[in-house]
Order: C-alpha cells, then structure tokens, then sequence
C-alpha cells in the first residue's frame, strides 16, 4: 500500500465516522437539516483528494495523514457527543472560491507537511476539527490561531498546558520577586517564553522584563494561550512531558 492509498483509505473512514455520526442524529432526534456530516465530509474528502494529487514525499504524506485521521477521529466524538458543527455557510463554496473550511484545512495540512516534530500533529488535527464546530471565532481569528499554532513548537505547547494545570505541578506559590532569586533557565527555554509572551499567549508579572529569567510561578496563561488550551486540547500533552518543563528550574 503507498501512501496515496493510506489517504484514500482515510478519506473512506472519515466517511464512515460521519455515517455512524448521522445516524444518531437522527436516533438523538435532531432534525436531519443539521448540517452534520454532509459539509464535512464533503470539505475533507474535496481537500483530501487535492493532497493526493500534489507531489509531496512519503514523510509529508505521513504527516498529513496523522493530522487528517487526528481531526476526522475528534470530528466523529464531537457529533456523537451531539455538538453541533458551524454554520453551513462555513462549508459552502461560493463561486470560483473555495469555501472557509476548505482554506482552514489546507492550512492546517500544510503546516502538517512542515512540522518537524510528529508530537505536535495530533494537537493540530484537533484544533483542525474543534474550529469546524464552533461560531465563537470568524474566518479570519480561525486563521490566527492556525498561524499561531504554526509557530509555536511541541515544548511551547507543553508550556501552555503546564501554565493551565499550575496548581497541579505544584507552582501555584506565590513568589516575592525581592525576596526570592530569579531561578537559573536555559537561555532555549527562557527565549520561547518570552516569545509566547509577545504574542499574547501567556503573560509575565508587570515587572515582566525580556532578559529576565522569572519563576514559572509569574507566568500565567493570555487569552490566546486559553483558547489554544481547549481548540488543541493540551490537556492530552503525557504528563511527563509537562513534568519536565515544571522541574527545568530548578
């Protein structure tokens, strides 16, 4: 099997989720002119199939293909969860264009093909799926946070999942920052904070200074890191790996 046939048969079990996910609509009652799987799965399969005609490597289709069956497994546990996809406008493809989630998924599938770290394609196909079911954010914000999310790497998100669960690794103390030495960071770590600060993701203490390495404890999580939080879900990050970022310190 190669790898345009590993995306054909994806494309063949994004359907058969979204069956499965139209029967218990209607089992559920819900009136069948929800738009459930007839826009997505006609925007996956179209996008799907315009992928396997472009020359990518075997490496950039198996990248796409994590975040593709990423995103079509999300999709089938939030239709039987019974939420409602976006308006059908989002899916409808005016003439001569292609509609919003046709260029959302494109997006999203090129970064795929890009991004060096497989750890971090499973969150994209989520925030994939999640912007196709919510009216919260127009077009052009969706496109933020994939453009977002493109820049950030695996560790960045691991940050943000850390900065949302701080009680839990236990950095919820309050840190006099007269009293208390700043903590030694690796210069790596201390850059990628600052960065995510810039952008609004987390947000340092007033006092925030870019050549300062501050405690964990000052940095919380922005709007945008919330948001990236729940259309990515980290919280499926492994615990382990946020443990390594609450104990880097030290």
């Amino acid at each position: 099997m190669d790898e345009n046939d590993n995306l054909k048969n994806i494309s063949k079990v994004l359907t058969g989720f979204l069956n499965i996910a139209t029967v218990k609509t209607i089992e559920a009652n819900i009136p069948e002119t929800t738009p459930i799987a007839p826009y997505i799965s006609t925007t996956f399969q179209a996008i799907g199939n315009e992928i396997i005609e472009r020359i990518f490597s075997k490496r950039e289709k198996e990248k796409i293909s994590i975040t593709y069956l990423t995103a079509c497994q999300k999709i089938y546990e939030r239709v039987e969860n019974g939420d409602i996809p976006r308006d059908e406008v989002f899916f409808t493809r005016p003439e001569g264009d292609y509609s919003s989630a046709d260029k959302l998924l494109e997006a999203v599938f090129i970064e795929s093909r890009n991004e060096y770290d497989n750890k971090k394609l499973v969150y994209l196909g989520n925030l994939t799926a999640n912007l196709l079911f919510t009216n919260e954010h127009d077009f052009d914000r969706c496109m933020y946070f994939i453009k977002i999310a493109e820049n950030l790497n695996y560790r960045q998100l691991c940050y943000i999942s850390l900065l949302n669960n701080k009680s839990k690794y236990k950095l919820d103390r309050k840190v006099d920052l007269n009293k208390t030495p700043y903590m030694i960071m690796p210069i790596d770590h201390r850059s990628e904070l600052n960065d995510m600060v810039v952008k609004c993701i987390i947000k340092g203490p007033k006092e925030f200074k870019p050549d300062l390495a501050l405690p964990l404890e000052w940095y919380n999580t922005d709007w945008v890191g919330e948001q990236l939080y729940k259309l990515m879900n980290l919280e499926m990050i492994p615990e382990i790996d946020v443990k390594k970022l609450a104990g880097i310190q030290n």
